[in-house]
C-alpha cells in the first residue's frame, strides 16, 4: 500500500561549529557564548499531514524518542498555533530522523526550526521571520540559527543571530562515536576553562555581513572540546584516533560533541578519508561524507 504525498516536507540539517568560546556564566544559570556555525547536508526529515481540527500528534522511526510536550517538534507546532491564536489548527508530524541525538549537530533544534517553517506554509499563516525569530530562541538556544541558515554568528545564549555572507562549501568526514553526550552536563561540570588560550593553527576565511563586507579569518576553536574529553573519555579517545589517522587535516568537536569532524581537500579525498574511518569505528559508530551548505543550495539538497 503506498503512502499519501505529504502536504508539505522539510528536511531538517545538522550543523557544525567552526569556533566556539564561553565567555561568561550567567546570573540565570546559562552561558553566554560566541559561536560561528554552518548546516551541513546531513538531515532529518519531518512530513506533515491533515489531522482533526485541534490534534497536534507525532511519530518517530526512533525507538524510545518523546512524542508528547517535551518533544521541540511538538512545542514548536503549539507554541506557533498559541502565537496566531487559532486553537483548531492541526497536523500529523511524522519525523524521520538520521542525525544522531547527544551530537552536538543541533538535530533537535533543527527539527524544531523545521516545523515553525513548515507549518507557516501548511497552515497558510502569514507570519513575519523577525516574530519566528522570537518564537524560536523561546524553544532553545540555537534554533534560531536554523532559521537563519546556512551561516550565521550567535552570540548571547545562542539565540542573537547575525547570518553571515560568504557561505562556502567544505568537504567533511563526520565521526559520531557512537554515544551521546549530555549538554547540560558538560556546562554543569565546573570543567570549562573561561581563560585558557585558543589552541589551534588552522584558519578559516568567510564574509562577514558588515558595512565593508570585509573578509574576515577566524580560527577553528571549541571552548567545550577539553571539558567534553574530561568528562566523556571514550570520546577523547575517539578524537585521538582521529587526529592520527586525519594525518595533519583538521579536527574539531561540533557542539559540546560527541560528534567531530575532519576538513578534506575535495570530495575524492573525503571518500578515501571515511574509507579509512568506517574500517577503524565500526557501529554503533557513524562515519559520514557531508558538505557545508551555502545560500544556493539550502533549499534542494538531499542527503547522501
Amino acid at each position: 500500500m503506498t503512502q499519501p504525498t505529504p502536504f508539505v516536507e522539510r528536511l531538517a540539517p545538522a550543523k557544525i561549529n567552526w569556533f566556539l568560546e564561553i565567555l561568561r556564566k550567567r546570573d540565570d544559570g546559562f552561558h553566554d557564548l560566541t559561536t560561528v556555525m554552518q548546516t551541513i547536508d546531513w538531515c532529518d526529515t519531518l512530513r506533515f499531514y491533515p489531522a482533526p481540527a485541534g490534534a497536534i500528534s507525532l511519530t518517530t522511526n526512533v525507538e524510545g524518542l518523546e512524542v508528547d510536550d517535551s518533544n521541540l517538534v511538538v512545542r514548536a507546532a503549539k507554541s506557533l498555533r498559541e502565537f496566531v491564536g487559532k486553537p483548531e489548527l492541526s497536523a500529523r508530524i511524522e519525523l524521520d530522523k538520521d542525525i544522531p541525538w547527544g551530537g552536538g549537530l543541533g538535530g533537535g533544534s533543527s527539527d524544531a526550526a523545521a516545523t515553525l517553517s513548515a507549518l507557516t506554509e501548511f497552515w497558510e499563516l502569514s507570519v513575519p521571520l523577525p516574530d519566528l525569530m522570537v518564537l524560536a530562541s523561546e524553544l532553545g538556544s540555537d534554533v534560531s540559527f536554523f532559521l537563519s541558515a546556512p551561516l550565521a554568528k550567535c552570540e548571547g545564549r545562542g539565540e542573537l543571530v547575525a547570518p553571515l555572507e560568504g557561505a562556502s562549501t567544505y568537504w567533511l568526514v563526520m565521526l559520531w562515536p557512537g554515544m551521546a553526550v549530555s549538554t547540560p552536563a558538560i556546562y554543569q561540570s565546573g570543567k570549562i576553562d573561561l581563560t585558557g588560550p585558543r589552541h589551534n593553527r588552522y584558519l578559516i576565511d568567510t564574509e562577514y555581513d558588515s558595512e565593508d563586507q570585509r573578509s574576515t579569518p577566524f580560527y577553528l576553536f571549541n571552548r567545550l572540546q577539553a571539558p567534553c574529553f574530561e568528562c566523556f573519555d571514550a570520546v577523547r579517545k575517539c578524537f585521538c584516533t582521529l587526529t592520527t589517522l586525519a594525518s595533519g587535516r583538521p579536527v574539531l568537536l561540533s557542539g559540546s560533541g560527541s560528534s567531530m569532524f575532519v576538513i578534506c581537500q575535495d570530495e575524492a579525498d573525503g571518500r578515501a578519508m571515511r574509507a579509512q574511518l568506517e574500517s577503524q569505528f565500526p557501529p554503533p559508530a557513524r562515519v559520514r561524507l557531508c558538505r557545508t551548505l551555502d545560500r544556493a543550495t539550502t533549499t534542494t539538497w538531499r542527503s547522501q
